[in-house]
Formats: structure tokens, C-alpha cells, sequence
């Protein structure tokens, strides 16, 4: 290296990370017990309710992300130089939307789907 070159680093990386932010059973439908409800005037009795409606389609979720850099140290590390380019694609995103559903069926959670993708 030229007396005048310090340091001339080349970074490179590549990662994938997951994503955990929906529940482990969000593909399954799911019910739970609700108040006790009567009809007719009859004796109330338990009532179950669906919770969620499950979307069997929701894959796992992939981020992958990209990152060049080059340093460069000139002159006794008096000159400085940093040049990075990151780059981030997300496949099969997970994402909890809320749905209009009908009050009649008293879903309380978000329905689970997933974006092709996003970068």
C-alpha cells in the first residue's frame, strides 16, 4: 500500500431474519367460551364463540438483508472515507389486519395474512 493509504477496508454481509409477531397459530381457526347465553327464555347455557378465523395460507416470513461498505483511512488516519449501500427485501410478509366483521359473531382477535412481498 502507498505510504499515504492508512487503511482501505471492503465490507461485505448478507443476513435473513424471521419475524415472530403473529401468533404461533394464527393459520388455525379458533373458538373460546363466552358468557352464558339463552334462547327462548330457556335455561341459559354456555355459549362458544369464534375467537379468529385462521388463514392456512401464512407462510413464514423472510427479511433479507444486504449491506457493501468501503473505509478508507488517508494520511496518517487524518482523512476519513466511508461509502455503505444497505439493501432490505421482505418476502411473505406477516401482518395482523383488522377486518370488518359483523358484531354478531364477537371476534375479538385481527385476522392474520401475509404481503407477497416488500422492499
Amino acid at each position: 500500500m502507498a505510504g499515504w493509504i492508512n487503511e482501505a477496508k471492503l465490507r461485505v454481509s448478507v443476513g435473513m431474519t424471521g419475524n415472530n409477531r403473529v401468533g404461533d397459530f394464527s393459520a388455525y381457526p379458533s373458538i373460546s367460551m363466552s358468557d352464558y347465553y339463552s334462547i327462548g327464555n330457556a335455561t341459559p347455557g354456555e355459549a362458544y364463540i369464534p375467537n379468529n378465523l385462521g388463514n392456512r395460507d401464512l407462510t413464514w416470513e423472510t427479511t433479507t438483508q444486504y449491506n457493501i461498505g468501503y473505509d478508507l483511512s488517508l494520511f496518517r488516519s487524518r482523512l476519513n472515507f466511508t461509502v455503505d449501500l444497505y439493501r432490505k427485501n421482505t418476502t411473505d410478509l406477516l401482518l395482523n389486519a383488522n377486518m370488518d366483521i359483523p358484531k354478531c359473531l364477537r371476534m375479538s382477535a385481527p385476522y392474520a395474512t401475509r404481503v407477497s412481498s416488500y422492499r
